[in-house]
């Protein structure tokens, strides 16, 4: 994680780098700009007064009533004071020279005596040097550079902060996914003193309180399959044990019934598991959606359930009867919700079982309820919880509306237990809709 912060902040810094060399030979450019400029608005003014000088008997004079015109120095040298040093620095040619040399501009012009009216080469009367000369961007170009300084240091330090901002929650995803990886499966980062962003932080909990609830879900499971399993193996042995000292043939033939009974029990629960493990990983165990009418599932389960069944007064209600409830699911696991609950409802009722179908708003709602005991309030969220069986008495593996709510979350819908006005249990489900299909 430091590492990634580093190269950000180096990769950042490298840009900026990169945006003061443009800035600086941007800044180079606008020298020759610079130049041209004094070049256009001096030279009028020093050819005239060139000029003026040439013609004066007295150019130093010339040049002193002059000087208070000008905003900048001005230097008159005498032929005597020049030297072939000076002509070799210069290397002025008739006007004049304009040079830059320790960042100012300077111009120098020859005076040349006028022999009537004819330049003579020889009879120069020597030199003035105008300036340092006032340069237009010189100034703006410090406070140019400058501003670029300042701007690129507030930048950076701007982009430290944020990436310091950043860098801390991810700082604290690395610590507390390290605390999970060593097994501390409770560890949660703080939201309220987590600095942004904490979309993250919030998505990272979410995931840690799904692995500890799947590890948990996985733990209770694998002690429950050990205490269901140890039931119908120690029948299955101890039925073995009385086979063997058996006396007579019908001793004998119960006591391969008993094991027959404890292998199907067994058969039937290891078939419950790997059922509801299919479920609880969709790539092993794809949804195939599609239109599902409702009534003829139903139907079907009830002609199935009355011949297990045929005290029970099995009723379809009046929304469902019309035969327009149709859902968006996958039409065998559909059928696996409603046998399941319509067995679980033939085996605790005590003469009715009531089946409907309601729409509401894009979703439909099932329901499957019983004019039995019923399930307590305090008992309702154990219930969906594998292996919990609320009667010994009544067979089965316990795991039936626990594989009902996977299927149903699997489905994006949600469950709910409700008392029935039948006085016994009320099993709510929704579905998507059939218009939904296309979603």
């Amino acid at each position: 994680m430091a590492r990634l912060f580093v190269r950000f902040y180096a990769a950042v810094i490298g840009i900026l780098f990169a945006a003061l060399c443009v800035q600086t030979y941007i800044k180079s450019l606008r020298f020759e700009d610079d130049s041209a400029i004094l070049y256009r608005t001096y030279a009028p003014m020093v050819l005239i007064v060139t000029e003026l000088m040439s013609r004066s008997p007295d150019p130093e004079a010339a040049l002193e009533e002059l000087r208070p015109a000008f905003n900048f120095p001005t230097e008159w040298i005498r032929p005597d004071e020049v030297s072939d040093e000076i002509i070799e620095e210069y290397k002025v040619d008739w006007p004049f020279t304009m040079y830059y040399e320790n960042k100012v501009f300077t111009i120098v012009s020859k005076i040349r005596a006028d022999n009537d009216g004819q330049q003579n080469v020889v009879a120069e009367k020597g030199y003035v040097r105008f300036g340092p000369l006032p340069i237009f961007a010189e100034n703006n170009r410090t406070q140019v550079g400058i501003g670029v300084g300042v701007v690129l240091a507030i930048a950076g330090i701007a982009i430290a902060i944020l990436l310091k901002m950043v860098y801390r929650p991810f700082g604290m995803v690395e610590a507390a996914s390290k605390q999970i990886a060593l097994g501390e499966y409770s560890t949660r980062i703080d939201e309220k003193n987590a600095e942004a962003p904490h979309g993250v932080i919030r998505a990272f909990n979410k995931m840690a309180t799904k692995i500890e609830q799947v590890l948990a879900s996985q733990k209770l499971l694998i002690q429950s399959v050990s205490h269901e399993l140890r039931t119908p193996l120690t029948r299955i042995r101890f039925a073995t044990e009385l086979m063997a000292s058996s006396e007579s043939e019908q001793d004998r033939l119960s006591h391969i019934s008993d094991v027959e009974d404890a292998t199907d029990e067994l058969s039937s629960l290891i078939l419950e598991l790997l059922h509801l493990v299919r479920l609880e990983n969709l790539q092993n165990e794809p949804i195939v959606i599609e239109s599902c009418d409702v009534l003829k599932i139903v139907e079907s389960q009830i002609a199935r359930h009355c011949h297990l069944y045929p005290q029970i007064e099995y009723e379809v209600g009046s929304q469902l009867s019309t035969g327009k409830i149709v859902v968006n699911a996958d039409a065998r696991l559909l059928d696996r919700v409603l046998a399941n609950l319509i067995l679980n409802a033939s085996k605790f009722c005590q003469k009715r079982v009531q089946i409907n179908g309601v729409e509401i708003g894009s979703q439909v709602q099932l329901v499957v309820q019983d004019d039995g005991p019923g399930i307590k309030e305090d008992e309702v969220n154990n219930v969906l919880m594998p292996f919990v069986q609320l009667d010994p008495a009544v067979s089965g593996s316990g795991l039936g509306l626990t594989i009902v709510n996977q299927i149903v979350k699997n489905h994006s819908g949600t469950i709910r237990i409700l008392r029935s006005s039948l006085g016994g249990c009320r099993v709510e489900t929704m579905w998507n809709r059939r218009d939904d299909l296309s979603e």
